[in-house]
């Protein structure tokens, strides 16, 4: 799933066809690489992605790493929310 904003340029798909060499491959962690465009339900998706961690089947926690949002992907009400939690957090240091 890509950002509205991201800062690749063309399709996911077409920038792994031309890096499949980067990212799967012999030596490679991951031996290949499938990516095709999600159409509808990308909720679906997203719980089928995460099902492994959903159904506590990681070997490993450490294996996702779930990062925040960027503030540019933030709406305005999580933009306030955020700068509220900051100021709380700030207020404690």
């Amino acid at each position: 799933m890509v950002p509205p904003n991201s800062r690749l340029k063309g399709s996911l798909v077409d920038h792994f066809a031309a890096n499949a060499d980067r990212y799967a491959g012999p030596n490679k962690h991951v031996a290949n690489v499938h990516v095709v465009p999600i159409t509808h339900d990308i909720r679906y998706v997203a719980d089928y992605v995460f099902k492994t961690v959903t159904r506590r089947r990681l070997p490993d926690e450490d294996a996702v790493l779930v990062l925040p949002r960027a503030r540019s992907e933030l709406g305005p009400a999580d933009r306030s929310r955020s700068e509220t939690a900051e100021r709380v957090a700030d207020s404690l240091h």
